[in-house]
């Protein structure tokens, strides 16, 4: 499934995916139904497929429910709040409702389980939802937020990310020295 993705023939891709979900069902391997859902929910991105994406990525959450496999868990909710989040307020991926709700299960879940990176990831999304809706203080706490969590655990990309996002904010809030 892999080989096909990067290789661009996502329906063979998607049926080698299948394939996997099948065997790992039949021989209970564990991890292996979760992550092929989630690649297929990759395969369907890339195809502009928003439905398949959504639906493979509750497959996934799902199925790592079943194997009680609590990261993956929290990386579907994360993952498929995202999935709603889109680059403007007019995307047609845009929800803000479902990327908050989606987003803050992802997040509950990575806090218990104490994932740095998942909870500072989390925070970011959650940044960049209040962003588009242009509710400034809120976009900032959470960037804020999701700081110290990657500062933490020299997670530099996220960090870099919310430092960039928070630039951007205060520009448009006019507030120069602050955007620096």
């Amino acid at each position: 499934g892999d080989y096909y993705l990067r290789t661009g023939l996502f329906k063979e891709s998607l049926e080698y995916y299948e394939k996997a979900i099948s065997v790992s069902q039949k021989e209970e391997l564990k991890g292996v139904r979760p992550l092929s859902y989630y690649r297929q929910a990759e395969v369907y991105r890339r195809i502009g497929d928003l439905k398949g994406e959504r639906r493979s990525m509750q497959l996934m959450i799902d199925a790592a429910y079943e194997e009680d496999n609590t990261t993956l868990v929290g990386r579907g909710y994360e993952r498929l709040g995202y999935g709603y989040l889109g680059d403007t307020t007019t995307s047609e991926r845009r929800n803000f409702r479902m990327a908050d709700s989606l987003v803050r299960k992802g997040l509950s879940v990575s806090e218990k389980i104490n994932d740095s990176s998942l909870i500072a990831l989390s925070l970011t999304h959650l940044g960049w939802n209040f962003y588009l809706e242009k509710m400034y203080d809120s976009s900032i706490y959470y960037y804020e937020k999701s700081i110290k969590y990657s500062a933490h655990a020299k997670l530099y990309e996220t960090s870099a990310n919310s430092l960039g996002n928070l630039g951007t904010i205060y520009s448009d809030l006019r507030e120069p020295e602050k955007a620096i």
